[in-house]
């Protein structure tokens, strides 16, 4: 072989190789961008479901603040039931009391009008 066959074979294999490298970049970045579609496609399906179980929390919390409102409501008005019948209950002893001490209170003024020999004041 001599030096220009050589030359000849240099510059036929460096296009070749240049060529190869183009279409290798070529099929990688449209693999690149097949690939990045279809993570985009994942991504979106991730969201859905992750707005799907949000949507489902947030249906369960509701539910849960409803029943604790509804069991603290009951709560509320059995103390309130609870606490009208002790203040009926003491107003009711209370004036029992106070009528027993306006009484005792007469009695005593009769003894001590006894005692002191005057009328009863």
């Amino acid at each position: 072989m001599n030096d220009p066959q050589i030359w000849t074979l240099v510059g036929v294999f460096g296009a070749v190789l240049f060529g190869m490298l183009g279409l290798v970049m070529r099929t990688m970045t449209s693999g690149f961008e097949s690939m990045r579609l279809h993570m985009d496609g994942k991504i979106e399906r991730l969201d859905a479901k992750i707005d799907g179980v949000e949507q489902r929390l947030e249906a369960k919390i509701d539910g849960v603040e409803q029943r604790l409102d509804a069991r603290i409501d009951g709560v509320e008005q059995g103390l309130k039931a609870s606490i009208t019948h002790l203040a009926e209950v003491m107003d009711a002893r209370l004036e029992t009391t106070n009528h027993r001490l306006n009484a005792l209170e007469g009695d005593l003024r009769l003894v001590k009008g006894h005692l002191l020999g005057s009328p009863a004041a």
